[in-house]
């Protein structure tokens, strides 16, 4: 599917860097399946951590979506969660918020979360990539 959407934030994103936007000025997308959401994380002033899992599909649901909604309901319970943002067209893009290590040591290690780590390898990605960065800085409007 070719999403506008997608391409906007591509395009913005590459014309404007952070350091050329005044301060207290962002720009945030929510896209669900090629549709803008109003949904951002409300996450509080820095500093927090931020887990940016992007990965490329395999063909087919295969029951992805199920568990990707329950992944989501899950890290909602866990301490230290603070949201979640995410994208997906050729490449996904989902970005989870952390109020510190400890909580995300404690996430990667949930046995349910482990048993989605487990069919995601098997069925449902082609390539993934998770980072963990410190979020010292965040503004928006």
């Amino acid at each position: 599917m070719d999403s506008p959407y997608l391409k906007l934030l591509i395009n913005f994103s590459m014309a404007h860097s952070l350091e050329k936007m005044p301060s207290g000025e962002s720009i945030s997308f929510v896209i669900c399946q090629g549709v803008p959401m109003s949904l951002l994380a409300n996450t509080p002033n820095p500093p927090y951590y931020a887990v940016i899992f992007t990965s490329t599909r395999t063909e087919g649901d295969h029951g992805y979506g199920e568990m990707a909604n329950r992944m989501v309901e899950l890290a909602e319970q866990q301490p230290g969660y603070l949201g979640v943002e995410s994208a997906r067209e050729d490449v996904g893009i989902t970005v989870s918020y952390w109020a510190d290590l400890e909580s995300i040591k404690s996430w990667k290690a949930n046995s349910e979360h482990l048993e989605a780590q487990k069919a995601g390898r098997k069925s449902w990605y082609e390539s993934f990539k998770v980072r963990i960065s410190k979020v010292e800085r965040d503004y928006g409007i």
